[in-house]
């Protein structure tokens, strides 16, 4: 599993906040959906039944008709007039949506194949295709055994995947200390660790895919990584990865879209710089990632990416990042005053502004339809100063409403202790269950309770939470055993430690483990 550490904006952002130089913060032919089963009528009397085809012509049979096994037919009606075994009682296997091609959807686990909801069971050759859309659930088997009509085939598509499991690798991050950067990707970062990660993130940024608002879109990112995952899968088949994408827009969007209605608006990425010796600012440039035909084209992108992806085995939650400036998660602005100050003067930000496309970012997402929607929440951030639990709850809600369990609850600034700021929304994520997600702060010289922090996060419901590779006392400092100990924590819970941290971290002795 990956602990993914984020960056604390500070105690004002309740978010993930920055330490100078640390890691920061088709459907193919193939399958369809099993066919509409057809509802012609059933077959006369002593018919051959349908595997799941057309039953022929053939309203009502004569009495003691036979019912059309899995085909349109369906209902006898003693005393019927037609002529036994006439036309329709005969049907060819396999007529209009009977025979589908094992595989479904795209060939990875979409729609089943033959079968789904077929009438009086009808067993089905489909599955799940490559991987299915459940972990390997199979959409086929006897379907619905309803004597009758056939229904409309029964795909098993609007099913969901699995969530992610355990430890995530979240991946190193200093890329977007730099207006547009560019993320990378290393899977051997795993491989001392074999079988004690659950999943992995991969990071993307919408200027590397759709860096001209008309031209094609370059997918090559996210798909190499994929080519990695898999390839690591091969090779530890007992302990595959799962992966988490996360496309990165703010300060990572294209030029063209930063230009929308007047943009790009000028931030700073953290104020006490974002490298050390001497400290260095982090200058950026945002879109009005509030403004409406910004978010328009946002949507259409996720409507691109899901178009793609949705259908991936290997994705299993896509990270929502809609609202966000200069970090992944949408409830982090900035805390720099001038920088507010300039939002709010010279571009028209707006309390009201930010609460909207927070609370629409859940919409944003909705082309993603089988894959589980990771939704980051802060104590939302007034412009005039104070936070706000009460509405950062709200969207929670509506996420959970509109999701259901597909809706993913995260934080990405887990510690222990828990931030008081941060209480009222580990509460309400408590209360609305699983699946929840975290990614700890940054383990830092002073914040490297490994153990109890992963403690406290399985205690508050986590079934994954991602740590940071390299910043200082990242995974990538401990031991084998170190990082298993971690891993053995979501299976057999430890107790959350009472008191305070008295432990200093240090680096140079290797005193990083706690």
């Amino acid at each position: 599993m990956r602990l993914r550490t984020v960056l604390t904006l500070g105690v004002l952002m309740g978010g993930a906040a920055v330490a100078c130089g640390s890691d920061d913060d088709s459907t193919s032919s193939s399958g369809g959906a099993a066919g509409k089963a057809e509802r012609a009528g059933a077959a006369g009397a002593s018919g051959t039944k349908s595997s799941g085809g057309k039953a022929g012509a053939g309203g009502t049979s004569g009495a003691g008709g036979t019912k059309s096994s899995g085909g349109g037919g369906g209902t006898t009606n003693s005393g019927g007039t037609t002529t036994s075994g006439g036309t329709g009682g005969t049907t060819t296997s396999g007529g209009t949506g009977g025979t589908t091609n094992s595989g479904g959807t795209g060939g990875r686990g979409g729609a089943t194949g033959l079968g789904g909801s077929t009438a009086l069971g009808g067993a089905g050759e489909g599955g799940a295709g490559e991987g299915g859309l459940l972990d390997g659930a199979s959409g086929a088997g006897s379907g619905n055994e309803t004597s009758g009509a056939g229904g409309e085939g029964g795909a098993a598509g609007d099913r969901v995947k699995q969530p992610l499991d355990g430890l995530i690798d979240m991946q190193i991050i200093s890329w977007h200390n730099t207006d547009s950067g560019v993320p990378s990707f290393v899977i051997d970062d795993l491989t001392p660790f074999a079988g004690e990660f659950g999943g992995v993130v991969i990071n993307a940024a919408w200027n590397q895919i759709q860096p001209t608002e008309t031209g094609a879109l370059d997918y090559s990112s996210i798909d190499d990584a994929l080519d990695d995952v898999r390839s690591y899968n091969d090779a530890h088949p007992t302990a595959p990865l799962g992966v988490k994408l996360r496309v990165y827009a703010g300060s990572t969007a294209p030029d063209w879209a930063k230009a929308i209605h007047g943009g790009p608006v000028p931030i700073t990425r953290n104020p006490a710089g974002c490298s050390t010796l001497p400290a260095t600012p982090c200058p950026l440039s945002v879109p009005l990632f509030w403004d409406s035909e910004y978010i328009t084209a946002w949507r259409a992108f996720q409507v691109a990416l899901a178009a793609r992806y949705d259908d991936e085995p290997l994705i299993r939650q896509v990270a929502v990042t809609s609202c966000a400036a200069q970090t992944d998660e949408p409830f982090v602005v900035t805390s720099d005053q001038d920088d507010r100050d300039t939002l709010v003067n010279d571009y028209g930000y707006t309390d009201d502004a930010e609460q909207a496309c927070l609370m629409g970012a859940v919409e944003d997402y909705s082309a993603w339809k089988h894959t589980l929607v990771d939704y980051t929440f802060n104590p939302f951030n007034k412009v005039g100063g104070g936070l706000d639990s009460d509405f950062t709850i709200a969207v929670m809600d509506h996420c959970r409403s509109a999701l259901g369990s597909r809706c993913v609850l995260d934080n990405h600034a887990l510690s222990w202790p828990v931030d008081p700021n941060l209480q009222a929304v580990y509460d309400h994520m408590q209360a609305l269950g699983g699946p929840i997600n975290f990614q700890t702060q940054a383990p830092i010289p002073d914040q490297c309770q490994w153990t109890a922090t992963i403690a406290q996060g399985v205690a508050l419901g986590a079934r994954a939470i991602e740590i940071w590779p390299a910043t200082k006392a990242g995974f990538l400092h401990l031991t084998a055993d170190q990082v298993g100990q971690l891993a053995s924590e979501f299976t057999n819970p430890i107790s959350v430690p009472t008191g305070t941290p008295t432990t200093d971290c240090d680096t140079s002795t290797g005193a990083i483990f706690y």
